[in-house]
């Protein structure tokens, strides 16, 4: 199942939810932006994240879902 964010009632464009990376690969680094976040609960092994930008660069990071549990908690999400 994949999750996009909704429109804020009363806001006059769309919710979105956007990302920063910086990578660094050996002695090269980099920062990418990307415009759209997508989570899917689908894997029972993982919880897979995509990084979309409009210039059709992606990057999906599979996170263990056991490790994500750990470090979240109920309450953590509720006060962000």
């Amino acid at each position: 199942m994949s999750r996009k964010p909704k429109d804020e009632v009363g806001t006059p464009e769309a919710a979105k939810v956007a990302a920063t990376v910086m990578l660094s690969l050996g002695h090269t680094k980099a920062t990418h932006e990307f415009e759209e976040v997508s989570i899917s609960t689908d894997d029972p092994e993982h919880v897979t994240v995509l990084l979309s930008s409009a210039d059709g660069r992606k990057i999906a990071v599979m996170l263990p879902r056991a490790e994500v549990k750990r470090l979240l908690s109920w309450r953590m999400i509720m006060s962000l």
